[in-house]
């Protein structure tokens, strides 16, 4: 569950479309909230590296979201 979980959050985020981010976020998130409900069944180096890259694909997904205010503030009130 938790890969797919992943695998769809990075899909709708190539997709760049806005409401595909809130999906890619929705989906990253269930991820993220998986990997930390299985500390105690892992290996704890394995499980960090994978908590980890989780976090950096929700910041990325995140940022994707606020790009197209940054665009427009660059473009048009500077």
């Amino acid at each position: 569950m938790a890969e797919a979980a992943q695998k769809l959050g990075l899909l709708y985020n190539m997709e760049s479309k806005d409401q595909n981010f809130k999906k890619s976020l929705e989906f990253l998130t269930q991820y993220f909230d998986m990997l930390r409900s299985e500390e105690a069944n892992e290996n704890k180096k394995d499980l960090m590296k994978r908590i980890d890259a989780a976090r950096v694909n929700i910041g990325i997904v995140e940022a994707n979201q606020k790009m197209q205010t940054y665009k427009y503030l660059v473009l048009n009130n500077l």
